[in-house]
């Protein structure tokens, strides 16, 4: 499980450097990174906040390598990604009040930069919540064992 979650989390890192939008305006097309919006861009003030998405996709990783912080891999694994899923709501809807503020004749669609990362985000909460299902599962079933025989 926890190779699948680094996994998901490597998806996520990879994705915020591919497009997050194509922009059409005026005879100009542009595809913009979710890295672009960090640096600063017209769509969106130069905010260091966007780079969450990529240091919250590194902790997972790091605390799924480390066995030492086991205990905090649970928190890290649930509170990351509702983190990082809230933080690309905010990147949409920053980007699409931009576009709606300048009234210009623009073009803007969501492309799979994007969308990979709110899918890892989200496959990461998802194999999360499974495992811990699954384990406390396990953990009861061999308690009731334990006290049947």
């Amino acid at each position: 499980m926890k190779n699948i979650i680094r996994i998901c989390a490597i998806i996520v890192i990879v994705c915020f450097f591919c497009p997050f939008f194509f922009v059409s305006c005026q005879g100009m097309e542009e595809d913009i990174s979710g890295f672009n919006l960090a640096q600063g861009t017209d769509y969106s003030a130069s905010n260091m906040m966007l780079m969450a998405v990529v240091v919250i996709a590194a902790v997972i990783i790091l605390v799924s390598l480390m066995q030492a912080l086991e205990p905090l891999s649970k928190i890290v694994n649930i509170g990351g990604p509702i983190a990082g899923l809230i933080t690309m709501a905010y990147i949409y809807n920053n980007v699409m009040r931009v576009a709606q503020e300048q009234q210009a004749s623009k073009y803007i669609e969501v492309r799979y930069g994007f969308w990979g990362c709110v899918l890892g985000y989200a496959a990461i909460l998802c194999f999360t919540l499974y495992g811990q299902y699954t384990g406390n599962r396990s953990i009861n079933d061999r308690n009731r064992n334990l006290y049947e025989d």
